[in-house]
């Protein structure tokens, strides 16, 4: 009785040790799982940080494009105001010198179109 007894435990022992072990390669396999995961998970996070960065990039030099298109479209406007406004100018001085100097009010209204002209590419 006695040998069955110690038989039984012994049973029970390795049962018990197997079981054990079965944890210990589950809790083995569990954490592995968990290390790469964590690797994973680490690299995600460098690659989003590194989209994040070229994605600044990205917004600065296009900032910089529109701004460089900007000024240029700026002085393109300015050159051609300023080409017009001086046409503008020599034709109401041409005008001017046609008229015939009996014709008061139309040299006063050139004048007044002429003082405009001037203030005009002041302003540009």
């Amino acid at each position: 009785m006695h040998l069955r007894k110690i038989e039984h435990s012994n049973k029970q022992l390795k049962e018990s040790q197997n079981a054990s072990l079965n944890l210990m390669e589950d809790l083995s396999a569990e954490i592995e799982l968990h290390k790469k995961s964590e690797v994973m998970l680490r690299a995600s996070e460098s690659k989003i940080q590194q989209s994040r960065k070229q994605l600044r990039r990205l917004a600065s030099h296009l900032e910089n494009v529109r701004e460089e298109e900007r000024t240029i479209i700026a002085r393109n406007i300015h050159d051609e105001l300023g080409q017009l406004v001086t046409a503008l100018k020599m034709d109401v001085s041409w005008l001017q010198k046609q008229l015939p100097k009996e014709n008061q009010q139309w040299i006063a209204k050139t004048q007044t179109i002429s003082d405009l002209v001037d203030m005009t590419s002041d302003e540009i």
